[in-house]
């Protein structure tokens, strides 16, 4: 769970994501790949006027297929990345496959707007969206970690993605501007240890952003 504001208002808002367990659990809410749902606060705590809803990879206008194993849920934040005062909800889908490249990744970001987030607009951002440095690969697990660095009000926040099975579990992290229209993927840079004056190993560098 994480907490922030995906419609605007005064009251923080509680993002839940789900996963299938293999138990019971799983037949009282059929998917296979994983959810998200949004939990709204109000001035007596819930906003009984904003049910809660799963969204899935299956729901209308969310990128890819409810397949099993996506993970998708794996990782969640909330923050403006548009600057319109609402926030959007950033979920991981690590395990994805893409193409051939099993357990690539990939991200979904989901508007945020008063009424709620919907699967209405929702983008998907990977190694091979146009402009991301580098290129999906067996087990990347883009999307592993996920952080929003917010900035001033009314600014365009900037999104944090972490990929810890880049390069053989070395592990990096990316940087994606927020604009008027959301995260962007031209200009974003990729670092990892190298980057950072240390010799590369296998610590899955950006499994915690925080």
């Amino acid at each position: 769970m994480t907490v922030g504001s995906a419609n605007g208002d005064a009251y923080p808002d509680m993002v839940f994501t789900r996963q299938p367990t293999g138990m019971d659990s799983d037949l009282d809410f059929p998917n296979k790949g994983g959810a998200v749902a949004v939990v709204y606060g109000g001035p007596k705590g819930q906003n009984a006027a904003l049910k809660p809803k799963w969204i899935t990879q299956a729901t209308a206008g969310v990128p890819g297929a409810d397949e099993t194993g996506d993970a998708m849920g794996a990782s969640a934040a909330v923050g403006d990345l548009d600057g319109d005062g609402y926030g959007e909800v950033v979920v991981g889908l690590p395990s994805e496959d893409v193409g051939k490249a099993k357990d690539a990744g990939g991200v979904l970001v989901f508007k945020g707007r008063a009424s709620g987030i919907t699967g209405v607009g929702t983008k998907v951002i990977g190694q091979s969206t146009a402009n991301v440095p580098g290129v999906d690969e067996k087990g990347d697990a883009f999307g592993g970690e996920v952080h929003v660095l917010a900035a001033a009000k009314g600014v365009p926040a900037t999104l944090a993605v972490g990929a810890p099975g880049e390069n053989t579990d070395q592990g990096g992290v990316w940087l994606f501007k927020g604009s008027r229209t959301g995260p962007v993927t031209k200009g974003s840079v990729s670092f990892g240890e190298s980057r950072l004056g240390v010799k590369p190993s296998a610590v899955r560098f950006g499994h915690w952003l925080g």
